[in-house]
């Protein structure tokens, strides 16, 4: 599939789920009979204002615990999980991990589309444990998984894959994981293998802002 007919998808998603909203609504007020409702008026929009807003300056996502937390740009447009199935996006995610955060960003005009992701999963398992879940994950949808570099350093590892799968364009991801007493976190950043020169300086700045710490 290509980048266009996922970024199609993309736009029909968004699309729908304001289609299906206003037209509940407008039901619910149907039903309210001798209630007046105040009318709504829409501001002129732009598509790509509407699909894929332009920010300026930062947001700051801090876990439910408060350990973990980092900055990013104002562009970031918190989603739900169904798009990590429309974009094949769930090879990233453990099977038994909890996401905390999920966000995509479009750039209009470079037509690059990433996703910035935050789990957490228990923290009995080590660095080669989670790379072989990962691994397994692609294997079972008959796709193929490269590590490009692998490191730990203390409590924290670093990890940047390709995933491969035939008739699909290859995605790319980067990955910091941080090893708590209790817990494991990880930032997941992915986007196509080709867009990836695109976002990495700004996938590297969302990592250096990370903090991490144990006892907040």
């Amino acid at each position: 599939m290509s980048n266009k007919k996922f970024i199609l998808i993309l736009m029909i998603l968004i699309l729908g789920c304001g289609l299906v909203s206003y037209w509940r609504f407008k039901k619910f007020s149907q039903s309210l009979s001798g209630v007046s409702l105040p009318k709504i008026e829409m501001p002129e929009m732009k598509t790509e204002e509407m699909f894929f807003p332009e920010k300026e300056g930062y947001k700051e996502f801090a876990s439910p615990d408060g350990k973990l937390k980092l900055k990013h740009s104002a562009n970031w447009i918190e989603s739900d999980q169904t798009l990590l199935e429309q974009f094949n996006q769930e090879e990233v995610v453990l099977k038994e991990a909890k996401i905390l955060f999920f966000a995509y960003q479009f750039n209009f005009e470079s037509q690059a589309l990433a996703f910035l992701m935050i789990e957490e999963i228990s923290s009995e398992k080590s660095l080669d444990e989670i790379i072989k879940d990962v691994e397994k994950d692609v294997t079972e949808k008959e796709g193929e998984l490269e590590i490009i570099n692998s490191e730990r350093e203390n409590e924290t590892a670093l990890i940047e894959m390709k995933f491969k799968k035939k008739m699909e364009p290859n995605f790319y991801a980067k990955e910091k994981i941080f090893f708590g007493k209790e817990k494991t976190d990880l930032v997941v950043f992915t986007t196509f293998e080709k867009d990836w020169p695109k976002f990495e300086e700004e996938a590297n700045e969302i990592f250096d802002s990370i903090q991490f710490t144990s006892n907040p």
